[in-house]
């Protein structure tokens, strides 16, 4: 079973959430989304940060707004998780250099 967390749950953040929860090998273990922060969503705890969750998770899909792209993925990177990033991966060039 991976256990993913997504971060955002906006439109895109619905859509990914549901293909997670739909698939039999894929385990929801987290939200990530400050405006829904200490809920349940579908019966999955919802946090403010990532590094609030301190779960053990095996990646992340980040469905956020592009100008935290960069900065969550590195997070998330640094944290050994394998990261899924909605386009664009950064808000500049520089930034995702």
């Amino acid at each position: 079973m991976v256990k993913l967390l997504l971060a955002g749950t906006g439109l895109i953040g619905h859509r990914h959430m549901q293909h997670i929860l739909d698939h039999p090998s894929l385990q929801l273990v987290g939200i990530i989304d400050p405006a829904v922060a200490d809920k349940e969503i579908k019966g999955v705890k919802t946090y403010k940060s990532l590094d609030d969750t301190q779960l053990d998770a095996d990646g992340i899909v980040l469905a956020t707004p592009t100008d935290t792209h960069a900065s969550l993925t590195i997070q998330a990177l640094e944290k050994g998780m394998h990261v899924l990033v909605e386009k664009p991966v950064a808000a500049s060039l520089d930034e995702a250099r």
